[in-house]
């Protein structure tokens, strides 16, 4: 018997709410949703397939979800995509696999390469002459300006030297 009406915090269940042993549909990437709600599985055939019935609530059960567990903002869900954009762009950065989320960096990446390979071999375009002229300032004014008190001049030099025109500190 199915009830077409979604469970209310604070309402009784009039059945036992039971997940059925069965294929999910899901790829085997999807495995770890259900290691964290202790759901036993196997793969089988290229899905996630659930070995044992689960049962989510008993008839009687009152429904009760916490607040804070359904009190999501935009922020919230920006930052969770966030996370997830950035750990496939470490992915795809660490075994060099283009994606349009390390495209922008696999390309930095290249050009600082290609600045640094010009560089030691003396091979000169205007982008590298404007990174020669950058590199000129020597060590001793660096190490002069880091002991002072002018953390502005200081952050300015460093991302010179980073290539960073948003003048982060080191």
């Amino acid at each position: 018997m199915l009830f077409g009406v979604p469970a209310r915090v604070g309402l009784v269940t009039p059945i036992d709410v039971v997940v059925p042993p069965g294929n999910t549909g899901l790829d085997p990437s999807q495995t770890s949703f259900f290691q964290v709600l202790n759901i036993p599985t196997k793969i089988n055939k290229g899905t996630v397939e659930i070995i044992t019935p689960v049962e989510l609530i008993k008839k009687g059960d009152k429904v009760v979800f916490s607040l804070e567990v359904l009190d999501l903002t935009d922020d919230d869900l920006v930052e969770e995509f966030a996370v997830g954009v950035s750990m496939v762009t470490a992915l795809s950065l660490a075994i060099s696999y283009p994606t349009l989320a390390a495209a922008l960096h696999m390309f930095i990446n290249a050009y600082k390469n290609v600045l640094y390979v010009a560089i030691e071999t003396g091979y000169s375009f205007p982008e590298v002459d404007k990174v020669k002229e950058y590199l000129k300032l020597d060590n001793k004014k660096l190490e002069a300006l880091k002991k002072s008190k002018d953390r502005n001049a200081v952050t300015q030099v460093s991302s010179v030297y980073i290539g960073n025109d948003n003048h982060q500190s080191l």
